[in-house]
C-alpha cells in the first residue's frame, strides 16, 4: 500500500523523519597523495563540499581530480583536491538525522539504494504542516512557516550549535505512515532553517518556506468519455492534472480501460498532464572518456537522480541516473560505455511504476512504455511485452501506474517578449512568479489589468 493510499485511513500510525543539513568550516587537512587531503569527520554524513565558495563534485573514490570530493561513510573520513587547503576556506555540509521514533533507514527515505543511518528518535515536537498568508508584492500568497523542537538530553547538539552554521541550510521533513517503506514516506517540507535556539534540554530550530522544486498540480480540463473513448469510467468529469517543475508519484488514468478478460492489448494507454512532451537528449563527447558507470554528456541540463534513461549507442541499454555532475551521469554499470556521438534521453514521464497485486514494478522507457500526446494530453503507452519483461501478471484495470513527471518548458510572454527562462536543473518552467503569471493570464484577466511591473520586480529578486 503506497502513502497516497495510507494517508486516506484513520487511525494509522504515523511519525516522522528529519534531515538537518548545517555547514562548518574545516581547517585542519592531513596530506592523503598529491593534491588530496582528508579529515576525520565525526559530525555527521557529508552530503557536500565547498572550495572558497565553489560547490564540489562527488567522487566514487578517493582518487581526485579537480573539483571533487569523496566522502568515506565507513572510516568518516572525507577527501578535497586542493593544492593548498591552509589557504582555502573549506566548507564541509553534513546531515544530521532525527525522528519520532528511532528508525535504521535510508539516509534519503524515499530513495530504498542510498545509505542506511541511524535516525535518532529526539523529536519531542515535530513540524505542523499548514500555510499562512504572507504579504507580498502584488498581494498575498501563501507560504508557510513552522518550528521543530528537539531533545537535548544527551548533549549532542553542543558539537553542532558552537562551530556549525544552520542559517539558511536545508532541512528536509518527511512523513511517515504505517510499517517502515520507501512507499510508505513522502517529502513533505523542503525548508530552510533560520534560527536555532537552546533553552534547557531542547533545541527549537525554526523553518521557513524553501522554494527548490515548484511541484503542485494545476487544473484546467476535464477527462471526458468522448475524448477518450477508452476511459476509466471512475474518472469522467474528472480534471486533466497541470504540472510544473517536477511531480513524483503522480498517478496516471486509464484510458484504455478493460476490465474483463484483459489481455497484453489491453490496459496499455495512461495519461498523465495536460501538455507536450518534455524530454531531454544529451550526447556524450570524445572526451572526457565515458565509463560503464559514468557517461559525458554535452549538457547534463534536465538530467536528475532516480531519472530513467535510455543510453542509444551500438547496443541500446538502460538504466536509472545515481549522481549527476557537472558534466556527466551517474549509473549502474553498462555492458558496454558510451562513446562519442551516442546519446542519452531522459523522457518527459522519467520515473514509471506499476503497482500490481501490492508489489511496485519498475518500468523501462522504450524498453516497457513510450510516451506521447494525444487530444492535449501526454500519455504513456505499455508494450506488448511489458508484462514478459517485468515478470508481472497481465496490466488489469484494477492495477495502478504512477510516475516521475516533468511539467512544459517557459513559453511565458510580458509585454510581448519572454518573461523568465526555464530551469536549467529540471528543463522546465519553475520561477513561481512567471507560473503566478500565467496563471492569472490562463483564468482570462489581460495584460492590462494585470501589475506588470510589480511581477518583473518579483521575478527579478527570485532569480
Amino acid at each position: 500500500m503506497s502513502y497516497n493510499e495510507l494517508i486516506q485511513q484513520e487511525g494509522l500510525n504515523q511519525q516522522f523523519l528529519i534531515v538537518v543539513k548545517p555547514s562548518r568550516q574545516v581547517t585542519s587537512w592531513t596530506f592523503a597523495g598529491t593534491n588530496i587531503y582528508k579529515n576525520l569527520f565525526d559530525y555527521g554524513y557529508v552530503c557536500g563540499v565547498s572550495i572558497d565558495g565553489v560547490d564540489q563534485t562527488l567522487s566514487s573514490s578517493p582518487s581526485l581530480s579537480s573539483g571533487q570530493y569523496y566522502w568515506d561513510n565507513d572510516n568518516q573520513e572525507v577527501y578535497v583536491y586542493s593544492s593548498s587547503p591552509s589557504s582555502e576556506f573549506i566548507s564541509v555540509t553534513y546531515e544530521l538525522h532525527f525522528a519520532t521514533m528511532g528508525a535504521h533507514f535510508n539516509r534519503i527515505p524515499t530513495d530504498s539504494s542510498t545509505t542506511v543511518v541511524y535516525f535518532d528518535p529526539i523529536v519531542s515536537k515535530p513540524p505542523q504542516i499548514k500555510a499562512t498568508l504572507t504579504d507580498s508584492l502584488f498581494g498575498f500568497l501563501p507560504s508557510q512557516s513552522t518550528t521543530v523542537v528537539l531533545g537535548n538530553d544527551e548533549h549532542w547538539a553542543e558539537k553542532h550549535l558552537y562551530d556549525s552554521s544552520f542559517n539558511q541550510k536545508q532541512v528536509l521533513v518527511y512523513h511517515w505512515l504505517g510499517d517502515l517503506e520507501t512507499a510508505n514516506i513522502k517529502l513533505v517540507m523542503d525548508m530552510l532553517s533560520q534560527n536555532v535556539s537552546y533553552s534547557g534540554d531542547n533545541i527549537t530550530i525554526r523553518l521557513l518556506d524553501k522554494i527548490d522544486q515548484f511541484d503542485k498540480e494545476y487544473r484546467g480540463i476535464f477527462y471526458s468519455t468522448s475524448t477518450f473513448s477508452g476511459l476509466d469510467p471512475n474518472h469522467e468529469g474528472r480534471p486533466i492534472r497541470f504540472v510544473y517543475g517536477v511531480v513524483d508519484e503522480l498517478y496516471a488514468v486509464n484510458i484504455d480501460y478493460v476490465e474483463d478478460n484483459p489481455t497484453t492489448s489491453d490496459n496499455r494507454d495512461w495519461a498523465v498532464r495536460e501538455g507536450s512532451t518534455n524530454a531531454v537528449n544529451g550526447t556524450v563527447p570524445a572526451s572526457p572518456v565515458s565509463t560503464t558507470t559514468r557517461t559525458y554528456l554535452n549538457s547534463v541540463n534536465g538530467f536528475n537522480v532516480g531519472d530513467n534513461v535510455k543510453f542509444s549507442k551500438a547496443s541500446t541499454e538502460y538504466g536509472y541516473v545515481t549522481a549527476v555532475g557537472a558534466n556527466y551521469i551517474d549509473h549502474a554499470a553498462l555492458s558496454v560505455a558510451c562513446t562519442n556521438g551516442d546519446t542519452v534521453t531522459r523522457p518527459t514521464v522519467s520515473q514509471v511504476w506499476i503497482n500490481q497485486d501490492g508489489a511496485r514494478y519498475r518500468a523501462l522507457y522504450d524498453r516497457d512504455y513510450s510516451e506521447s500526446v494525444v487530444s492535449g494530453v501526454l500519455k504513456i503507452s505499455f508494450n506488448t511485452n511489458t508484462e514478459t519483461n517485468l515478470g508481472i501478471n497481465t496490466l488489469a484495470s484494477v492495477d495502478q501506474v504512477s510516475c516521475r513527471v516533468y511539467g512544459k518548458t517557459n513559453d511565458v510572454t510580458l509585454g510581448g517578449s519572454p518573461f523568465g527562462s526555464t530551469s536549467t536543473t529540471y528543463n522546465a518552467l519553475t520561477d513561481p512568479a512567471v507560473i503566478l503569471f500565467e496563471l492569472i493570464k490562463d483564468a482570462g484577466v489581460s495584460e492590462d489589468n494585470i501589475d506588470t511591473a510589480s511581477f518583473t520586480t518579483l521575478q527579478g529578486e527570485i532569480g
